[in-house]
């Protein structure tokens, strides 16, 4: 006699003898017909018992529910809250029990992977209530053993100079987190990373600030409207916000009366100060016209081309800094043209964002301001500068002789070893319509070999061509 074990098929003692078995060499077909497993079942149990790995040999020898979620922790941790969060929520503890669960061992189980285990414990409940109404008519006090309920004890509790205590053997751990100055889980903590900024923009106004504070950190945790923000956990976001709305229909009330030119004015030169866009001189020009769905706004129409028709639209200029970063934004309907607003939205810009008149500012356009007079009328001031593209840009009038330079500029992507390399070269000439500006024609080879041959314009006669055909291609970026 080697070893007796069980005849179960599942019981490990089985498993570790047929796998010895396989292990010593005996015919793998031979141990089918006599146990059943398969061939390959058995020489996966034997390998894991020679690997010698306790963690593989216990997975092998546990089958497929091995990756169960419902672990025997998770197990005991649910017959432990179970009867309180049943009693707070007879309707849906369900729920409340499986977020509970997410949150504390981060584990995603689906309610009828649960409902057994909710089925056992509600027969428990029944028994131990019907034993306590059982007790209770013998005049037994379940919660003092034998001790009769008829009020005869030597000391009362009223009489007792100490406290009586608490039975805790049903208090959940969880529970204990709501005493006082205990700590607290909170699910946006990382909000804490931009406490500067959230601050700053909740000291703007007293009447609004706090809840402009709470959109943007709603924003920051991917929550992009009013809708989403119902997944967001408000007791976290109250404890290190302070004072908060949850409910979607007040902040929408709370959203319109905040649309004002007055809080814009304050949001935007914060904004601009946070990216430092009044210390650098160099911004995008960004015009856009979107369908307008509002009946009360009444728009003049204009081609709509998302819709192919004639039709409300709205104009939105943005403007960028040279990082990339949005510093203001102006709207407008089809009445005024791109080139006869584009001086009051510079103009109110620079009051927006405190830039004096005195400093020069480069706005780089890439459509809708081709205009010899609107050019020649802004390369008549002294303190704006433009660059856009030449229109109508006529190939094949390169001349090797008149190549002013040449550069490469490099572009990484998202790994610092995946670099693009754009080569150009460029010619610096007067412009042929008017010589109170410059004409780059440049030739750009993309790092596929494709090259295009195209014409920038510019006022600006004193800055160097590098500057200025960077600035223009990384805008295309």
């Amino acid at each position: 006699m080697f070893e007796k074990v069980s005849d179960d098929r599942n019981d490990p003692q089985f498993k570790l003898m047929v796998a010895r078995l396989y292990n010593a060499g005996v015919n793998a077909t031979k141990l089918t017909e006599a146990f059943g497993p398969a061939r390959k079942t058995m020489r996966r149990w034997g390998h894991a018992l020679k690997n010698g790995d306790p963690e593989e040999l216990v997975r092998v020898l546990a089958g497929r529910g091995w990756h169960r979620k419902l672990t025997p922790e998770i197990r005991a941790y649910v017959r432990i809250r179970f009867p309180s969060i049943y009693s707070e929520n007879p309707s849906s503890y369900s729920k409340a029990m499986r977020k509970e669960v997410s949150d504390v061992y981060d584990a995603d189980l689906c309610a009828e992977s649960l409902r057994p285990l909710f089925s056992e414990m509600k027969i428990e409940m029944a028994k131990g209530d019907a034993k306590r109404e059982t007790d209770c008519e013998r005049g037994i006090d379940p919660a003092a053993g034998n001790a009769p309920l008829n009020g005869d004890s030597e000391q009362s509790e009223e009489d007792s100079d100490t406290e009586p205590e608490s039975d805790d053997r049903n208090r959940s751990p969880v529970s204990e987190g709501s005493r006082a100055g205990a700590a607290h889980f909170v699910h946006h903590l990382g909000v804490l990373l931009f406490a500067e900024v959230l601050l700053k923009v909740g000291d703007l106004a007293e009447e609004w600030g706090w809840m402009a504070k709470q959109w943007l950190a709603t924003l920051l945790l991917g929550a992009v409207n009013i809708e989403q923000s119902k997944l967001l956990d408000f007791e976290g976001l109250e404890l290190m916000l302070g004072r908060t709305l949850r409910s979607r229909r007040p902040q929408r009330r709370k959203l319109g009366e905040m649309a004002s030119a007055n809080a814009a004015g304050k949001l935007l030169p914060l904004n601009a100060a946070t990216v430092d866009a009044p210390d650098r001189g160099d911004f995008y020009y960004d015009p856009h016209g979107k369908h307008c769905t509002t009946q009360k706004l009444r728009l003049l129409k204009g081609w709509c081309g998302g819709k192919h028709f004639a039709d409300k639209v709205l104009h939105m200029d943005f403007i960028h800094a040279a990082s990339g970063h949005p510093v203001y934004i102006a709207y407008y309907d089809n009445y005024d043209d791109l080139r006869e607003r584009f001086e009051e939205t510079v103009k109110d810009m620079r009051a927006a964002l405190g830039i004096g008149e005195d400093e020069v500012l480069a706005l780089v356009l890439d459509r809708g301001i081709y205009s010899k007079e609107v050019l020649l009328q802004i390369a008549a001031t002294d303190n704006l500068h433009i660059v856009t593209w030449e229109k109508n840009c006529k190939r094949g009038e390169w001349n090797e002789d008149d190549v002013a330079g040449r550069f490469v500029m490099e572009r990484c992507r998202n790994r610092k070893e995946d670099v693009k390399k754009y080569s150009f070269r460029y010619m610096d000439v007067p412009w042929d319509k008017d010589p109170s500006m410059r004409l780059l024609r440049v030739e750009a080879t993309n790092p596929n070999g494709n090259l295009i041959e195209l014409g920038i314009l510019s006022d600006d006669l004193v800055r160097p061509a590098q500057e200025i055909i960077s600035l223009m291609f990384n805008r295309c970026k």
